[in-house]
């Protein structure tokens, strides 16, 4: 098996999910960003600025047409829009 991409962050990862429409992995990171990635676009990065949003994020998942994302910290919840 031959990896088809290595990614890497300056952060720890805090959690990943693949979507359930596309090829495309969401991927949780400690400084408050999000990046997804498929093979097709690369990276894209978005820099969350809720000033609510202070904790790691612990978990996130895909709404199931694939157009956004839920993120869970130890106290929130947050829906992002993509």
């Amino acid at each position: 098996v031959k990896p088809v991409a290595v990614l890497e962050f300056e952060t720890s990862i805090c959690s990943f999910k693949w979507d359930p429409v596309r090829p495309r992995l969401a991927i949780a990171i400690g400084d408050r960003s999000i990046a997804t990635w498929s093979k097709q676009d690369g990276v894209s990065m978005l820099q969350l600025h809720n000033n609510d949003w202070q904790d790691a994020t612990k978990g996130i998942r895909w709404n199931p047409n694939g157009n956004s994302l839920l993120l869970v910290s130890k106290q929130h919840l947050l829906h992002v829009p993509l």
